[in-house]
């Protein structure tokens, strides 16, 4: 959780934490809420709280995609859960809370196909 424009990766030892290295995100990802990475460590994803969703293959500096949240105000939705599946590490998961709604939010990586579902509780 920053208020940095910047993704860091740490390596993080009983006596030492070193900077592996970071992502400038040119101020697009404000306030990084909520992060994940695939069981293959290939890919890594970042919710914003500025209804963005980036995804990293590690390799590259770019995001590979990314997804604008459809909210008319960017303080009205905010990512509150983000995880890749342990099983399907092509699939990532992730809520969304829009004003007084709640969405489960489905992305597979292999044929970017998205699914949205709303919660019926409130």
């Amino acid at each position: 959780v920053s208020d940095s424009s910047k993704i860091y990766f740490l390596s993080i030892n009983p006596n030492q934490i070193n900077n592996i290295c970071e992502i400038n995100t040119d101020n697009v990802v404000r306030a990084s809420i909520i992060c994940s990475w695939n069981a293959n460590s290939q890919y890594f994803a970042v919710g914003s709280e500025n209804n963005l969703i980036f995804i990293y293959e590690i390799r590259k500096d770019l995001p590979i995609l990314f997804y604008r949240i459809q909210a008319q105000n960017v303080n009205e939705c905010y990512i509150r859960l983000m995880k890749f599946c342990p099983v399907n590490p092509s699939l990532l998961v992730w809520t969304e809370e829009l004003n007084t709604s709640f969405y489960l939010q489905f992305l597979d990586l292999s044929n970017m196909a998205r699914k949205t579902y709303k919660s019926e509780y409130n």
